[in-house]
């Protein structure tokens, strides 16, 4: 799917198996001239098994605003950046999606560059960054952030791998990561969180495994209900013997700082 300077709304497709020269294997969007709009609404889609040529495996963003929610975005690459998302001199929304499987050269699961970006309720588990030739290469097994403002808001990031930064990596001062689960991400440099500039990114009431500084960060085993078959919702008392140390430990209306992607809360508040 190509669409220019326009908003459409795409939702309830399976989008699969495409392949193109350049960016956006399944859906590439864009915003013509600055005085166009380009601000679609892509959700509840399945977007797999695309691949990019360079950029955006599965979904490619260039100067515009889309919302990218509750979509299964899997099994893409991209051979450069962004194996499922990759967004460039974008303001996105991206929400309660499944990112998993994907890979590219930086950002595995999806790239931010130069981009105002929230990234919320998303489960990104199992992306791969892998050894290129480029300054970024094997950066950002989950998220590969550069330069722009992205807030990370209340998501899991899990199983993912990368040379640097498995989680995140991040050329950028700027990024604002909150409620958020980092753990068993690999790397031999960084395996939750990667930074390339002395700046620290702001990090607070995350788990993350390992430790970071940070109000009301904590390093525990986040006690996923059953983590090797794709259950990442957190233990409680009730159903389990034990709760996860992240249940009611975020902070704001998004407490639990976990994923849930049934609707079903984790606690109550």
């Amino acid at each position: 799917i190509y669409f220019a300077s326009s908003s459409p709304t795409i939702e309830n497709n399976t989008i699969s198996e495409n392949t193109v020269f350049s960016g956006g294997g399944g859906i590439y969007c864009y915003e013509d001239s600055p005085t166009d709009s380009s601000s679609p609404t892509i959700e509840n889609n399945t977007v797999s098994e695309n691949t990019g040529g360079s950029q955006g495996g599965g979904i490619y963003c260039y100067q515009s605003s889309p919302a990218i929610t509750n979509n299964i975005i899997s099994g893409n690459s991209g051979v450069r950046s962004g194996g499922g998302i990759y967004c460039s001199q974008c303001s996105p929304a991206i929400d309660n999606n499944i990112v998993s499987d994907n890979i590219a050269e930086f950002g595995g699961g999806f790239s931010c560059d130069w981009s105002y970006s929230t990234i919320s309720n998303n489960l990104i588990v199992r992306n791969t960054a892998i050894a290129g030739i480029g300054s970024r290469s094997g950066s950002g097994g989950g998220l590969s952030l550069l330069n722009g403002a992205v807030h990370i808001t209340n998501n899991t990031l899990s199983g993912n791998s990368a040379v640097f930064g498995g989680g995140i990596s991040c050329w950028t001062p700027w990024p604002v990561i909150t409620n958020t689960i980092l753990w068993d991400n690999s790397a031999p440099n960084g395996p939750e969180i990667y930074r390339f500039t002395w700046e620290v990114p702001t990090v607070t009431y995350c788990d993350v495994k390992g430790g970071w500084l940070g109000t009301g960060n904590i390093d525990l085993d986040p006690l996923f209900v059953d983590s090797t078959n794709g259950d990442f919702h957190l233990k409680q008392l009730g159903t389990h013997m034990v709760q996860s140390p992240c249940v009611d430990s975020g902070v704001g209306a998004a407490y639990s700082g976990s994923t849930r992607l049934d609707g079903v809360q984790d606690a109550d508040p």
